[in-house]
């Protein structure tokens, strides 16, 4: 799996949280050797654990929604939290990929021809890079499912280390 150079990413309150209680440096890693990751404000309000300063630090480009993305994120879309809206709003305005585990943002960024990527897919994009290593992607995808068990389940942890075995043996080897 390959992500052009430069690409843009967003993500939702959920990969967040999920990534701040495994490896939040996979997240770092994606912004500074793939493409910019942005989170809309009213996702990072969310997250109990990285504060605005943090994720800043972190090198994520925080996004207070203009007034006519707020404004249209008010009105109800399907099954969709404010944040979520603002979330899709943002992605479809800038071109840019959204990165979520929930199925409604999922089914909604299609509708809308945005670009989505599941929770775990940046990591394959990473380990095909050579950006981080296989096990490091197993780790953190394990340590998301201890932490998200209702919707990270044992059969998504199998299929997502199968892949990475997949990518892992098309990498060149180090001598």
């Amino acid at each position: 799996m390959q992500a052009k150079r430069g690409q843009q990413f967003i993500v939702d309150a959920n990969v967040l949280i999920d990534y701040c209680n495994s490896d939040l440096s996979v997240l770092e890693t994606l912004s500074g050797r793939i493409g910019q990751v942005y989170i809309g404000k009213p996702a990072v309000d969310e997250v109990d654990q990285l504060t605005l300063r943090e994720a800043r630090k972190r090198g994520f480009t925080i996004v207070v929604p203009e007034l006519d993305i707020a404004l249209d994120a008010a009105r109800k879309r399907g099954g969709l939290s404010f944040s979520d809206r603002v979330t899709l709003l943002l992605a479809r305005e800038n071109s840019w990929c959204c990165i979520t585990s929930e199925k409604e943002l999922r089914r909604e960024c299609e509708k809308e021809g945005v670009s989505v990527l599941w929770g775990l897919e940046p990591m394959k994009i990473l380990v095909a890079n050579g950006a981080i290593t296989p096990a490091k992607a197993v780790k953190a995808a394990r340590l998301i499912r201890v932490s998200n068990p209702a919707f990270i389940t044992p059969e998504i942890i199998g299929r997502f280390e199968k892949q990475i075995g997949q990518i892992a043996r098309q990498l060149p080897s180090k001598r």
